[in-house]
């Protein structure tokens, strides 16, 4: 793997424009429209528009307390999944996107239109205030301190890639009070993920190239580079799983044939090292031959330091005229540290996959849209691994 070392990203503190506005910590009734949007304060005009319902993210803190969410509503359940009570909802101009637990009690969901945040596992949802810029995903450390990702383009759940992050344009946040306020913090251009593993180690996805820091993002260090021959950029995303340990998926620029530059990552703290990619392209700078689960990326769940399971997108498999077992969302379950990889089956009942949690490689959950017309939404479980898999809970209309 080709490695850029020693090149330190120092970028001057920008405050001006991204002071969060202070209001009201109000409860907001079970069901409510939109609070007042960031050009509310900011004197900008704030675009959210309701496209069709789609899962967007699920999370679970233990074998049986989890959320998802999506579009206009909060999911949760107590049983693993097997009863799945709406917490919040909210109009469909919401647009739901991401979901971020420290524990069973605290918890932040961002949405195109708001931010809102838990103390009590969901029993009551409260609006906070947003910065200018509105934030597109979150990762807190504890209750109060978390980092944040906002601004930047703004991507249709309903299409592929299936993020919320912003592509392009991002910025990182920093709040230590909860989500009530937020500081800009210097980072390198066009941010996309953010994870830490406490205050001070992290890692960024920016422009589809990962920096890490340890010094709580005062400053940071390239450590791996993705700019294609043609000088553009790609898409990065990450998940941390403690003690500076994380795994990433760096995908694009680009696609052909039905194939997209993909290549996965892991680190326990220090190197990255690929742990696959698409053969259908070169890639000077990962010596893997191992195949990615898919010809174009889907999102992944990192269970724990030394394991994570990745899920695939294969856009010549949607067709309604394949047959059952070639279901178009392949897994494929890293070990090891990804030095093993498991081939897993197609996740049953789905078309496209919008977000995955596991908390075992055996136990876990995925959203995602379950015929290519992207009709319905829906959550799926298994308990062996992804040999078999139930429908839970079916988003139609109306509850």
């Amino acid at each position: 793997m080709k490695r850029a070392t020693g090149a330190l990203v120092a970028v001057a503190l920008a405050t001006a424009g991204c002071a969060s506005a202070v209001h009201p910590f109000a409860s907001p009734p079970r069901t409510t429209s939109p609070s007042p949007s960031p050009s509310a304060f900011c004197g900008g005009t704030a675009r959210a528009t309701a496209g069709r319902p789609v899962l967007s993210a699920i999370q679970f803190v233990s074998a049986s307390d989890g959320w998802a969410v999506g579009s206009d509503r909060i999911m949760h359940t107590t049983d693993g999944g097997r009863h799945w009570q709406a917490q919040f909802v909210a109009s469909p101009a919401a647009q739901l996107r991401s979901v971020d637990f420290t524990d069973a009690r605290h918890g932040w969901v961002t949405g195109s239109t708001r931010l809102l945040a838990t103390t009590d596992g969901g029993a009551h949802w409260r609006s906070l205030p947003e910065p200018c810029q509105p934030i597109r995903t979150v990762n807190f450390v504890n209750s109060r301190d978390g980092f944040a990702v906002a601004g930047g383009t703004a991507p249709d759940l309903s299409q592929p890639p299936f993020t919320a992050e912003p592509h392009t344009r991002g910025i990182l946040l920093r709040s230590t009070d909860g989500g009530l306020h937020w500081r800009r913090l210097p980072a390198p251009a066009d941010v996309q993920a953010a994870c830490f593993s406490d205050l001070a180690k992290g890692w960024l996805g920016a422009s589809g190239n990962i920096y890490g820091t340890v010094n709580g993002g005062r400053t940071w260090s390239l450590a791996i580079a993705s700019r294609s021959a043609q000088g553009l950029h790609g898409t990065a995303g990450l998940e941390c799983t403690g003690a500076g340990a994380a795994w990433a998926v760096v995908s694009g620029p680009g696609a052909g044939l039905g194939h997209v530059p993909q290549i996965g990552y892991h680190t326990s703290g220090t190197t990255w090292r690929p742990v696959f990619a698409e053969q259908y392209f070169p890639h000077p700078s990962a010596s893997t031959r191992a195949e990615s689960p898919s010809s174009y990326p889907g999102p992944f769940s990192a269970v724990s330091p030394s394991q994570a399971v990745f899920l695939g997108w294969c856009p010549v498999c949607s067709a309604t005229s394949r047959p059952p077992e070639q279901r178009p969302v392949p897994e494929e379950v890293a070990l090891r540290g990804g030095a093993t990889l498991v081939r897993g089956r197609f996740v049953a009942g789905l078309a496209r996959a919008t977000g995955v949690a596991f908390v075992t490689v055996r136990d876990g959950w995925v959203v995602g849209i379950h015929q290519p017309s992207g009709a319905t939404s829906m959550i799926v479980h298994t308990a062996d691994g992804g040999r078999s898999w139930q429908v839970q809970y079916t988003m139609g209309s109306a509850f």
